[in-house]
This record gives C-alpha cells, structure tokens and sequence, in this order.
C-alpha cells in the first residue's frame, strides 16, 4: 500500500458513509460511563472518600457540578470530532476550551505546588481506565483527527478522574481546586495529544 496513512485517512473520509449518530453517541457515553465507574471504584479502593462528607456537601456539590459540566462539554466536542469529515471549524473550540481552563489558572492565583503534584498524580491514575476504554471507542468511530480527537480524549478522561478525585479531596477552595483540577485536566489532554496519532489509527 503506498501512501501515508494521512493521506489513506483523509481519502476514506472524503467517501466514508458517516457513522450512525446514535451509534457513535451510545458508544461513547457507555465508555465514559464505565470509564467512570472505574475510576470511582480506585478511589475508593486507594484514597477512598473524605471522612467529612456530611459536613461539607455544599463544597462537595459545588466541585462535582463544576467538573461534570467540564466532563459533559468535553464528551460533546470528542462526539463533534470522532466522525470522519466532521472536524470542520472544531479546531477553534478545541483551543478555547483549553484557553479558558488556562485563564482561570491564571486568575485563581498561585498555587501549592505539592498539593498539585499530588492531585494530578492521582488523577493519572484514576482516568487511565477512562482513557483505555475511551480510546478504543474513539477508534471504531473512525476520526480523521487524530491529534484534536486525542487532546478531546485526554481532557475528558482527565476530567473524568477529576470527578472520581473530588470525592476524597478536601480542598474547598475555589483558586487551590481550580488549580489543581485545572493542571490535572491540562495533563491528560497533553497525554492525549501527544498519543492521538499512535493509538487512534484505524
């Protein structure tokens, strides 16, 4: 076969049949879900949940809506960019919704950096479950992207952790979390990136 798989992807999308909506959307919302059961389930095997859940269930409520509206708005743009042909004008969402998670590191002040090391360690520990699931997922929906669709996979994945994380943080505070969940959420995007091209062919 000559060629490169670039040019191979960009011919199959130009004549691809596009993916059954609903299909594409099952699939990945089935993987998140177990990507974050997985996730949820080493939490409580490693860290487990805070011991003062009953006391601070307004801190506690108001990470986990943060994050799950950060988890939702990715699984929409990784919907957006796994079918072929469909990354068009994406590439400018991409970079605003990293923009915006770096901005609001930039306003939330300086952080402590040994508190974030040890956030985003575990959280790379508990999105690579989400990231594995995701990844094959990605790839049955066949994207043309693959470095968008990686960074997409990684950021979710990343907030997906975060969201199983918040569980047994203690940190309330809106510049110490946003720091932290912030970074970690930015690492995995990294990771994605970095990896689209190697585990997203098809």
């Amino acid at each position: 076969m000559t060629g490169s798989t670039s040019e191979l992807i960009a011919q199959l999308a130009d004549t691809a049949e596009p993916v059954g909506a609903w299909r594409v959307s099952s699939r990945l919302a089935a993987a998140a879900l177990a990507g974050a059961l997985a996730a949820l389930t080493l939490q409580v095997l490693t860290v487990g949940v805070r011991h003062d859940v009953a006391g601070t269930l307004q801190a506690i409520g108001a990470k986990l809506i943060a994050v799950t509206v950060v988890v939702a708005t990715w699984a929409w743009l990784l919907r957006k960019l796994v079918s072929p042909g469909s990354t068009d004008g994406l590439q400018r969402m991409l970079a605003a919704g990293t923009v915006v998670i770096a901005l609001v590191l930039v306003a939330s002040g300086s952080p402590s950096w040994s508190g974030v090391a040890r956030c985003v360690t575990q959280v790379l520990l508990l999105a690579l479950p989400a990231f594995v699931i995701l990844a094959i997922a990605v790839r049955h929906c066949a994207p043309t992207d693959l470095i968008q669709a990686g960074v997409a996979l990684g950021m979710l994945s990343g907030a997906i952790g975060v969201l199983a994380y918040s569980l047994g943080c203690t940190a309330d505070e809106p510049n110490v979390v946003a720091w932290r969940y912030g970074i970690a959420i930015l690492v995995w995007g990294i990771i994605g990136g970095a990896l689209g091209k190697l585990i997203l062919r098809w």
